[in-house]
């Protein structure tokens, strides 16, 4: 958070934006699935707002700004995260086979 009066309004604006999107999307799920009486659009539904969220927040985690300075050690760093994202696709993919 930020000491300055702006700044904090701004995020009380986005977070006020975020809550009417939220609404609606809950809205447009009501519909899209016919009151779940089309479960299958109801999911596929929920597959896109979850695409949706995660690219907002990569996009938000990627242009962050904080008044400290991050130290990091990137070789580490980047072979850690290819272990974990090789994992975390394996893991997605063994659900996937599950479900279908």
């Amino acid at each position: 958070m930020s000491k300055e009066h702006s700044v904090r309004l701004r995020l009380i604006q986005y977070s006020r934006v975020a809550s009417i999107i939220g609404a609606t999307a809950v809205f447009f799920s009501e519909i899209i699935s016919n009151s779940l009486e089309n479960f299958h659009a109801f999911q596929l539904y929920c597959i896109v707002i979850a695409i949706v969220s995660w690219w907002f927040l990569r996009y938000t985690g990627k242009n962050v700004s904080t008044q400290y300075e991050v130290a990091t050690n990137t070789d580490a760093d980047n072979f850690d995260k290819a272990q974990q994202d090789s994992s975390i696709w394996k893991l997605l993919w063994q659900d996937r086979k599950s479900v279908v």
